[in-house]
């Protein structure tokens, strides 16, 4: 699951462990991008910061994993990380997960179509992006989304469907938590608590680093 988790929280590491209990997998990995395409650098917080606000983050969800591959000076593309985890030496093949939101976008990200025909993408659902949200977005991606499926539905991805194979976009319903980045930014800069959206220790490492605070630079 890829982002640039500014910050990390409960949101993101919720819905991750929920994926992989409902999918049966021993692991499922966060991939932090340092240099995402689509956000400008100067508005983010750094990525070693960022990258080690997850690392305290998966000390209470250890079957979640930190994978280092976008962790780099350069602009880091969704398609070629998945190529490369393809080549690595354990020949998996990678499923990369987005929100519904994000599927709206594809079409913007680079080789999109590349990324399309090669992984399997599973796209969680949130209130108000669904199929019927998607009418006005490129028929390369659209035709791609399966049906929705519910977390008791999942397994059958890897038993019936071959997750991984390619070419489809797997449309998740899972309970979510409402709690975004940009929110917990807003409460710290706003000196109001960040009780049950991130975990204590992320709040604690916000606090002693100045993170988000008025006028704190990035």
């Amino acid at each position: 699951m890829g982002g640039t988790f500014d910050p990390v929280h409960y949101g993101h590491l919720r819905i991750a462990d929920q994926l992989r209990t409902a999918l049966g997998l021993p692991e499922l990995a966060l991939l932090p991008t340092a240099v995402p395409p689509h956000k400008p650098l100067d508005s983010m917080t750094s990525a070693e910061h960022r990258v080690a606000m997850v690392r305290l983050a998966l000390g209470e969800f250890p079957a979640l994993t930190l994978c280092a591959l976008e962790l780099t000076d350069s602009i880091a593309y969704t398609v070629d990380t998945l190529r490369t985890l393809r080549a690595g030496p354990t020949a998996t093949d990678p499923v990369f997960v987005v929100g519904m939101d994000s599927v709206a976008e594809l079409s913007t990200w680079h080789d999109y179509r590349g990324l399309l025909v090669e992984f399997d993408l599973i796209a969680i659902a949130r209130p108000g992006h669904d199929r019927s949200s998607l009418r006005d977005c490129d028929p390369f991606v659209v035709e791609r989304i399966q049906p929705a499926i519910d977390p008791r539905g999942a397994r059958r991805l890897i038993e019936d469907e071959h997750l991984g194979r390619g070419g489809r976009i797997f449309p998740l319903r899972l309970p979510t938590q409402a709690v975004s980045s940009r929110e917990i930014r807003r409460r710290t800069a706003a000196g109001e608590p960040l009780d049950d959206l991130v975990p204590a220790d992320v709040a604690l490492y916000i606090r002693r680093h100045n993170l988000y605070a008025r006028g704190a630079k990035p």
